[in-house]
């Protein structure tokens, strides 16, 4: 998508957070918004729906965790999607698992290409994934890692995707970290 520049003319979506934090490192949050014409492959308006959970999301301590909704209601219908994370920190190495479920429109996950039509039919969709990190020891804010995650697909979607899709990602991550220093999630 060329999206490169910025847009002129009137504001045409909007959206609100709130955010409130919770005694013992616990916090909630819930947001709306109401966005005209987001994608250019599936043309309509959302209105997208969210509310979380966090445990320690400033990364203070060795262990964070999230459980997330989010609910888009489009035009051609209504999707949902539930999100649960967790991260454990050990000193300079870091455990992450993340397991999501979401639904999906079945024709765009097939062909790519967004079908109209109000009766669309919805895929569940489900990724589970492992992961490890470990930051240098020079340089804190260098550190590699990797992740594998399987997905559970639809009978309907595994001629596309197989009987057991997997993905592994291996990466670097490079940050500049404040003078104060310390370890964040």
């Amino acid at each position: 998508e060329d999206r490169w520049d910025i847009d002129g003319g009137d504001i045409d979506s909007w959206s609100t957070r709130l955010n409130v934090e919770l005694p013992r490192r616990w916090s909630v949050q819930a947001s709306y918004g109401d966005l005209h014409e987001p994608e250019a492959i599936a043309p309509g308006d959302v209105q997208r729906t969210t509310a979380s959970l966090q445990y320690n999301e400033s990364g203070e301590g060795p262990f964070a965790f999230m459980l997330l909704w989010g609910r888009n209601d489009e035009d051609h219908g209504v999707s949902n999607s539930l999100l649960l994370e967790g991260a454990r920190q050990f000193d300079r190495k870091q455990l992450f698992a993340r397991i999501e479920w979401v639904e999906k429109d079945e024709q765009l996950l097939l062909t790519r290409e967004h079908v109209d039509g109000s009766d669309i039919p919805l895929a569940d969709v489900t990724a589970f994934t492992l992961g490890y990190f470990h930051t240098g020891r020079i340089f804190d804010g260098l550190g590699m890692g990797g992740d594998v995650t399987v997905y559970a697909v639809p009978s309907s979607l595994q001629d596309t995707y197989g009987d057991f899709p997997v993905s592994l990602h291996v990466f670097i991550r490079a940050r500049w970290m404040a003078a104060t220093g310390g370890h964040h999630h």
